[in-house]
Parts: structure tokens; sequence; C-alpha cells
């Protein structure tokens, strides 16, 4: 399993919000922002108080992109994983609590006005893989992998036969 490194963590708490990326069954891409989350070392949160496009996606194909990055330094990371809904009523608690205590005051309040319209989900993103945004020759390879030999084909996206001698077909 992936931990989320420090430095990745930061940057997702220093910034107003990450960019969910998913792919919809015949194969057409949705990215949109989230703002109200919260990190640990093994996941990424987020309040799903919509269900539109993102949430019907992630719900048919579990494999979704989370990016975080500061145009100040040119500097962000993709982190590539799977999608679920928390079910768990500890859990849900749990990560209610640290989002809302995370929120500014006037941002609690419009998100407290839309929670009490309808019942919504948190999401927990745990990721597979994390790549660097940095633009240079080696962005294509992840700098965290979980060692699962399942997500292989993760590596280094195009270019994993030209960096490893590897066909792509021995990693799908």
């Amino acid at each position: 399993m992936v931990t989320i490194p420090n430095d990745i963590k930061k940057m997702i708490y220093e910034k107003d919000a990450i960019i969910v990326g998913t792919v919809d069954q015949l194969g057409i891409c949705n990215i949109s922002p989230r703002s109200t989350y919260h990190v640990t070392d093994k996941a990424i949160y987020w309040y799903e108080l919509f269900e539109h496009k993102s949430f019907h996606n992630f719900s048919n194909n579990p494999w979704i992109s989370v990016a975080v990055f500061d145009t100040t330094d040119l500097n962000g990371y993709q982190l590539k994983g799977k999608a679920s809904i928390v079910v768990d009523k500890e859990e849900y608690y749990h990560i209610n609590l640290k989002i809302l205590n995370r929120l500014e005051k006037q941002v609690k309040r419009k998100i407290l006005e839309q929670v009490n319209k309808q019942p919504f989900k948190i999401i927990k993103f745990t990721p597979k893989a994390v790549y660097t945004l940095r633009p240079y020759e080696f962005a294509d390879m992840p700098g965290v992998l979980e060692a699962d030999p399942g997500i292989g084909k993760l590596l280094c996206g195009v270019d994993f036969e030209k960096y490893f001698g590897y066909s792509k077909k021995y990693i799908e």
C-alpha cells in the first residue's frame, strides 16, 4: 500500500483544491475540483455533495487520478488509485469531523447548507502510484508505487519499454 509522502500531504493542505480525474464507460474523461477534503498517510477523503459526472464515473470504474500543483514553483503530483464510498459509520463520522474542522467559517456555512438539503457521501481515494508533475524526462515514472504486480501497467506510461525493456503485454 502506498504511503502518501509528507511533502505531498503538505502541498495538498496548502492548496484550495485537488483535481479529480475520471473516465466514463465510453472512455470520455472528466476532471473536477474538490475543496472539502482530508488527507491521511494512506488515503485522501472528500465530500461528494452532488453525485454528478465524477461520481457516476468512479462508481463504474474505481480507477481515478488526483492531482495537486503549484504554478509558482512548477511543482505538483498526480496520484493514481481507486475510489470507494465510505460505508463504515465510525470512519465516516471521524473523517466528516476532520473535514468540517478544516473548513473556513464562510465555506463551512455553505457546505452545511448543502449537507442539510440532502444526505451526502464521503469518498475514500487510495493511491496505488504517485508521479511528479515537474517538467523533466522521468516524469512518467512513479516515485512511489504499491508493490502489487496487478498494477504494473501504471509504470512509466508510454515509456515503460524504453526505460526498462519490458513490453506492455508483459505487465498487463
